[in-house]
């Protein structure tokens, strides 16, 4: 017990939260404090999940710009094979014609490399992307009925999928198409709460913003990639193998590059191994006859500008590269040739010309 001025004499010398006072009784406050809340420790593990998943967007810009100058290597990261059906000149007997092509025109194309060093341009259009299922008509597989596409890539999908059945291949489905930025941060956040269930906050987190392309990024950006895998007993749980290591997934892979499909990244150890990129027929053709990766690729057509390949003794495709130094590009392209223009993203154009 304490005198009402001695209580008062106590309180104002001491810089605490203010006890409570019945009349002249001193009666400490036993509230549990913030920190030891154990609700409010819940609440600070999600705040900070949600910190994580927001962070790459808040730093995307600046993430870019670190890693413009070490994309630009002039080496591929493996030699190209020696063809027989491919030589590095433009006949000299082919008649031509000049075409131009605007910037535009080039944003619009299939050969955009898109990944964490190397952004969507500003400018490229949004992609024009529609059912896959209701444009396939059914006969391509789909998880389920929101994943979309172009309309290009979806007719390429159904001539492979066709393909395969002939072959003895089921079970084949298109996990996943064009995304939005905004449908990538869901993405992520589906994920991490999902494993939050059994695994702890940090960690969840970690392997949400591991296991898909940051917000803004990435090649689901436009409406040429699909991610191809095959199905499983389990709803929603995929062949996690390599399609290599499988006989169905080793038929996939031999029929893909036929009808224009090919992988960016086969070497990826996450889902982007199973990611297929519609690049067009003379593209995929180029790469797998000089067994070359996608970036590395581009890499070769910079340092040979022309590339013919023949097709039973008679010449099926001629691409064109070059660097983009304004608005527009002029190539002079074989006459007659059906062509395919893009930009690469990395400062240069190439057109590819099919007989």
């Amino acid at each position: 017990m304490v005198t009402e001025r001695e209580w008062r004499r106590y309180h104002t010398s001491r810089r605490r939260s203010p006890a409570v006072c019945l009349g002249a009784q001193y009666v400490l406050d036993h509230r549990q404090k913030l920190r030891q809340d154990k609700a409010f420790h819940v609440f600070l593990l999600l705040l900070s999940a949600a910190a994580a998943l927001l962070l790459p967007l808040v730093c995307e810009s600046v993430e870019h710009e670190a890693f413009e100058e070490l994309s630009f290597s002039n080496e591929p990261s493996a030699k190209p094979r020696s063809v027989s059906a491919i030589s590095y000149v433009f006949p000299s007997e082919q008649e031509t014609e000049q075409k131009t092509y605007t910037f535009d025109q080039l944003l619009r194309g299939k050969l955009l490399l898109l990944d964490e060093r190397h952004a969507l341009p500003p400018d490229v259009p949004a992609p024009n992307t529609m059912s896959i299922a209701l444009a396939g008509k059914g006969m391509i597989p789909v998880r389920n009925l929101q994943i979309r596409s172009g309309r290009e890539t979806i007719q390429a999908l159904g001539e492979l999928f066709s393909a395969l059945r002939q072959q003895g291949v089921n079970g084949l489905t298109v996990w996943e198409g064009t995304l939005s930025r905004a449908q990538q941060r869901a993405q992520q956040e589906q994920y991490a709460r999902k494993l939050m269930q059994t695994l702890p906050p940090d960690e969840a987190v970690g392997r949400a913003l591991a296991s898909f392309d940051q917000p803004g990024t990435g090649e689901l950006l436009q409406e040429y990639t699909v991610e191809l895998r095959f199905q499983t007993d389990e709803p929603d749980m995929p062949d996690e193998r390599p399609l290599d290591a499988t006989p169905h997934g080793q038929k996939l892979l031999q029929t893909a590059w036929r009808y224009g499909f090919v992988r960016s990244k086969p070497d990826a150890n996450n889902r982007q191994a199973f990611r297929f990129r519609w690049v067009g027929k003379a593209h995929a053709t180029a790469m797998t006859y000089l067994a070359l990766s996608f970036e590395d690729y581009l890499i070769w057509l910079h340092e040979k500008g022309t590339l013919t390949i023949e097709e039973n003794g008679e010449i099926k495709y001629i691409i064109l590269c070059k660097p983009v130094t304004g608005s527009h590009i002029a190539f002079s392209v074989p006459k007659g040739a059906s062509c395919d223009a893009s930009l690469d993203n990395r400062g240069y154009a190439v057109v590819a010309c099919t007989f």
